[in-house]
């Protein structure tokens, strides 16, 4: 009777010792060839990242005929900045900020003006496309704690698109600068989480979007500036590498 009620009083006091112990205790490491990597911690609070790669356009400019994204603009080569909060392991919410360079579209009036083929070999003709974005964004990470976290996310803001022709033999610029809101930024991508408060990922994503203001100079003089008459949905597509602290 006795040596019963030992074992029942064990088997009470064993879940309140486990209790105890936070979840988030480093384990220490694991007996040598068990193949598996130690216990990560899963964070909370800041959380920070930069990433880079390519995104590719699709879709149409506006609803002008042969006015598609493509024809505006190709490749780009973007910088981002992301910083926010992780409010439980698996959520994090905050912003993003980034820059990109590009190059010309492939609109036929564009690749001729933007083609130097004099045989002077001076740079007459010069040719630029810049882009800045920024907006608030969320993430849902499926494994925080982990050693290679996947994650989901969803973001919108805005962007501006800016495309320049300087002809210097002409004394000729224009440049326009195009404003876009993205209404969805679509996030997929996985971590690799080390000890050392760092990280290294990969990821892709698809913004969708739409231009809603225009603005054109010549020479330094406005020729317009409005809204953009006929709006067209559009998308970037992307893919990349990114680094994160804290992650």
């Amino acid at each position: 009777m006795c040596a019963h009620s030992v074992v029942l009083a064990s088997l009470c006091f064993a879940p309140a010792l486990s209790a105890q112990v936070p979840e988030t205790m480093d384990q220490g490491p694991l007996p040598a060839g068990s193949g598996e990597r130690p216990y990560l911690k899963a964070r909370e609070g800041l959380q920070m990242a930069f990433s880079t790669g390519l995104r590719f356009p699709m879709g149409d400019a506006s609803g002008a005929l042969g006015d598609t994204l493509a024809a505006r603009y190709s490749f780009q080569l973007p910088l981002v900045f992301d910083i926010g909060s992780k409010v439980t392991p698996n959520v994090h919410v905050g912003g993003y900020a980034g820059f990109a360079i590009g190059a010309e579209g492939n609109a036929d009036s564009v690749e001729e003006y933007c083609d130097d083929d004099d045989g002077d070999l001076a740079n007459d003709i010069s040719c630029s496309v810049y882009a800045y974005k920024a907006g608030l964004q969320a993430q849902y990470h499926l494994a925080p704690s982990a050693a290679y976290n996947p994650w989901l996310g969803y973001g919108a803001g805005v962007e501006l698109v800016s495309q320049s022709l300087n002809d210097s033999t002409r004394h000729f610029e224009e440049r326009t600068l195009s404003t876009a809101v993205t209404l969805g930024k679509f996030d997929l991508g996985v971590d690799f989480r080390s000890r050392s408060g760092m990280g290294l990922g990969l990821f892709s994503e698809a913004s969708v979007g739409r231009f809603v203001h225009s603005r054109t100079e010549i020479n330094g003089d406005t020729t317009y500036v409005g809204k953009v008459v006929d709006p067209a949905w559009h998308v970037w597509l992307g893919a990349g590498v990114r680094l994160v602290l804290f992650p």
